[in-house]
């Protein structure tokens, strides 16, 4: 089992992650459960990183759950990830 240690930035000063990236706008990974008992990746933040992390899970066939409110990140960029069946778009903000 992994430690759970807290991502390096985890305790920088509001508005800054460490990694670079405003706080909120970088993409988080967890894992959701189906009711049918199957795992999907979560993405928050279809932008860049999360659109291109998106796109690999869905070719190698695994399920995608994306959450985006579209503040920052084009309508557009998600077109190519609402091809794949194993994707479902979640519009809003992970705080909703």
């Amino acid at each position: 089992m992994r430690d759970s240690q807290p991502l390096a930035g985890a305790d920088s000063p509001e508005g800054e992650t460490g990694f670079g990236f405003p706080s909120g706008s970088r993409p988080s990974l967890g894992r959701l459960c189906y009711s049918g008992g199957a795992m999907a990746t979560l993405i928050t933040g279809l932008g860049y990183l999360g659109g291109a992390l998106a796109a690999r899970l869905l070719a190698d066939h695994q399920s995608v759950v994306g959450i985006d409110n579209f503040f920052a990140t084009p309508r557009q960029v998600i077109a190519p990830l609402e091809a794949f069946p194993e994707f479902r778009l979640i519009e809003g903000s992970i705080s909703d």
